[in-house]
């Protein structure tokens, strides 16, 4: 017999009775272990209901102790809510819709923030984006948003969302979703498991935040007081100039006066087809650098590769749209590749070191002279001779190198937590997977793992 849920998501699996693995049934969402169950949200709670928001003209709702929240202070990996957006008070609760979920519930994104789900881990009022779920003595709040970010239901949520303004899914149709169900205590096992990965990747989310927070106080440093300890900053002296103060010993100078003439992109249709030379553009530079694998080839035939073609050492910079001014510095390219034309290059001379101008390109001096052209300019962009006019820091060689060395020390720490993040994340994916699907168990008694059947 295969068991049915009320209005699972479209997507099906379709799997032979003949072919389901022992000690497995066939459902609507494809195989699940004998023992589960295949229910819908509403079949997991005693009362369902949505939010509301307290009047802004009153300032007396906003002046309680009762938190309140909405789902911005949700994040799509999150499982549980551990924030809350500000507190109201008990005549807020009295005369709006607000109403209080308690510590155990489910909130779901319905309204804004669409699919976002986690356990609330103290009592908490909430908005009319969410729908909070009180659940059953049997079920795990921890699990059900666990279970919510599956890819299959996700693409449900994305599916149904409907609306002008607002995109919203109707709450009814939220509480008609199928999940799997397994006994409680396997519920709680695997929250425990998915959780422990989710703590790591919380965990390592920190690090890179601290190691990012150390570059920009090391750049702070380095290109105020030059490569001295933090213990010796107060001995260099400084000279005040145009982009702020420097050591006494460095000069101030130009862009264009260290580097060749800048030069704009090539101009070609980008494509999948491997035609020609990689085709570098502003989109395919983000903030972890390039994925080469994914950027695409264009047509470019000799003189325009000799031309166009990027070495190590080059440093693009955007030149117009929401990231103007965003640099990129090539390192050994593997393969041939061109820039397009809303990028600029720039070529350092012997004097100036590559490295080190990329960093001061991330600085706030840096920055501070870019947004202050583009604020008199309509499409907000910069050109190459505004860029060989920028005004920079210009240390002797070896003292450029330092710079260079000690922040790029840590942006190798960074990284190595972003790749570790990545796959902290996979592993995550691939175990929601597995054990939503009971084809990896987990046993409470020793909270270990095993593959279905063994």
């Amino acid at each position: 017999m295969v068991e049915t849920a009320a209005r699972p998501p479209a997507e099906q699996t379709v799997t032979p009775a003949a072919e389901l693995p022992e000690g497995f049934k066939l459902t609507e969402i494809g195989p699940l272990p004998e023992e589960w169950r295949l229910v819908t949200l509403r079949d997991t709670a005693s009362r369902a209901f949505g939010g509301g928001t307290p009047s802004t003209k009153r300032p007396e709702f906003w002046d309680g102790v009762i938190p309140w929240t909405t789902s911005a202070v949700i994040g799509e990996d999150d499982i549980r809510l551990l924030r809350f957006q500000r507190c109201i008070s008990e005549e807020a609760l009295r005369q709006s819709a607000t109403r209080i979920a308690p510590k155990g519930s489910l909130l779901i994104g319905t309204r804004v923030g669409v699919g976002k789900a986690v356990a609330t881990t103290f009592d908490v009022a909430i908005n009319q984006d969410l729908t909070a779920l009180v659940v059953s003595n049997d079920v795990c709040a921890e699990y059900l948003a666990l279970a919510l970010k599956e890819p299959r239901i996700q693409r449900w949520f994305g599916n149904t969302k409907r609306g002008t303004t607002i995109k919203g899914v109707p709450r009814a149709d939220v509480l008609n979703l199928s999940v799997p169900l397994p006994p409680l205590n396997e519920q709680r096992a695997i929250a425990r498991v998915l959780s422990t990965i989710q703590r790591a990747i919380e965990a390592t989310d920190r690090v890179i935040a601290a190691a990012r927070q150390l570059k920009r106080s090391l750049m702070r440093h380095l290109f105020t007081y030059g490569p001295v300890p933090l213990a010796d900053a107060e001995r260099i002296p400084l000279k005040e100039t145009e982009i702020g103060p420097v050591p006494g010993h460095w000069d101030v100078v130009r862009l264009g006066d260290r580097c060749g003439k800048p030069q704009y992109g090539y101009t070609e249709t980008a494509t999948a087809n491997p035609v020609g030379p990689k085709f570098l553009r502003i989109t395919d530079i983000q903030e972890n650098g390039v994925e080469w694998a994914a950027v695409p080839h264009c047509r470019c035939a000799q003189p325009e590769l000799a031309k166009y073609v990027l070495e190590s050492g080059d440093i693009l910079i955007a030149r117009i749209g929401a990231t103007t001014g965003k640099s990129y510095l090539t390192r050994e390219l593997q393969m041939p590749a061109v820039f397009a034309s809303y990028l600029i290059r720039v070529r350092t001379r012997p004097e100036l070191d590559a490295e080190y101008l990329y960093y001061f390109l991330n600085s706030e001096a840096y920055w501070a002279q870019v947004n202050a052209y583009k604020e008199d300019k309509l499409k907000k962009g910069i050109s190459g001779s505004a860029l060989a006019d920028l005004r920079l820091p210009f240390a002797p060689l070896e003292e450029q190198r330092y710079v260079a060395r000690a922040l790029r020390r840590v942006d190798r720490k960074i990284e190595t937590e972003e790749k570790r993040r990545a796959a902290l994340k996979e592993l995550f994916r691939t175990m929601l997977h597995l054990l939503m699907t009971g084809q990896v168990r987990v046993k409470p008694e020793a909270g270990g793992l095993s593959n279905a059947g063994s």
